[in-house]
């Protein structure tokens, strides 16, 4: 994912404290999230703020990505193509942390890894489906 970030200023002019109050304390809110920073000084009977915070843009690179920023997330594991390492009775051997992938580099990769778009396109085409599982009473 690209992100981006960019530097962007607000300015409050008021005459009266109390809606100058107001409105900083609205602004500084409404931007709790961008790291706000005030600057206020005063300037022919009017109480100025200048706020300065952080934008920032997020880009999809890849399909994993576009998935993502709909805060759906998927690692190898839940991929079908990916095959556990085996016990030898058959059973997934619970304390490896890979596991084997046609697509992964050298075929081999860790089950909690962020999946590669394979997963994403087999969703896309209606080749892999999620299925809600019934919770037995």
């Amino acid at each position: 994912m690209k992100v981006s970030s960019y530097k962007q200023f607000e300015v409050i002019r008021e005459e009266s404290p109390e809606a100058f109050t107001e409105k900083l304390n609205k602004k500084m809110y409404d931007l709790r999230h961008n790291f706000p920073e005030v600057k206020i000084t005063e300037a022919d009977r009017s109480l100025i703020a200048q706020i300065s915070y952080v934008e920032t843009e997020r880009s999809a690179e890849d399909l994993a990505d576009v998935y993502e920023m709909q805060n759906v997330r998927f690692t190898c594991q839940d991929c079908p193509m990916f095959k556990p390492i085996l016990n030898k009775d058959g059973s997934p051997n619970l304390r490896v942390k890979y596991g084997k992938c046609q697509y992964a580099d050298f075929g081999r990769t860790y089950k909690d890894s962020r999946c590669c778009d394979m997963l994403y396109t087999l969703l896309r085409n209606g080749t892999v489906q999620l299925v809600i599982a019934e919770l037995e009473d």
